[in-house]
């Protein structure tokens, strides 16, 4: 990957936060983390991340809050939830928000994790593999809108002289005429 994929990780476990950072980063990513909401808000407000991983339940705000400010701060996060509570009224709440790709419930499954963030990625570098083409095959057909209307215009030119060329044979052949009835 040409940029390090970037991670918040944020939960009131510093010892959880610090062993999951640490793993993000051993796998090739840069990992940011934060132990409350407003820290998290704060971090995302000053850096560009593609993936939260976020606690539902923080100290000082729910994850859900956490996750609605970050995504109006950069739409273009997606987000995991991770809980050591989950009851059926939070995941409905987690599941209707924007960006979520995964509910995660504790003790977090690593390997879990590092497969949902490989594939997230793959994901992104194909989106953006996808994007470079669209671009090029719009350059491509604005290229051949203009050849076509080059073409067109010259298609006109080349009808013009012919008419003109016509009007001037006939013209000729008229007057071949008139010569021969004299």
């Amino acid at each position: 990957m040409d940029t390090k994929y970037r991670i918040l990780l944020v939960d009131d476990d510093p010892e959880l936060c610090t062993n999951i950072q640490e793993i993000m980063e051993g796998n090739g990513y840069y990992a940011d983390k934060a132990y409350d909401g407003k820290n998290a808000v704060e971090l995302a407000g000053n850096n560009d991340y593609d993936l939260a991983v976020v606690d539902i339940n923080l100290p000082d705000i729910l994850g859900t809050e956490v996750v609605d400010k970050i995504h109006a701060i950069s739409s273009k996060t997606e987000f995991i939830y991770m809980t050591g509570h989950a009851s059926l009224d939070n995941t409905i709440v987690a599941l209707t928000q924007k960006n979520i790709i995964s509910y995660e419930t504790k003790p977090v499954d690593i390997n879990r994790l590092l497969t949902i963030i490989d594939q997230l990625v793959k994901r992104k570098q194909a989106e953006q593999k996808l994007i470079i083409a669209n671009e090029e095959l719009a350059h491509q057909n604005e290229e051949k809108e203009k050849w076509t209307a080059e073409l067109v215009i010259a298609n006109k030119e080349l009808a013009f002289q012919n008419d003109e060329k016509e009007k001037r044979a006939a013209e000729l052949i008229i007057a071949n005429k008139e010569l021969a009835r004299q």
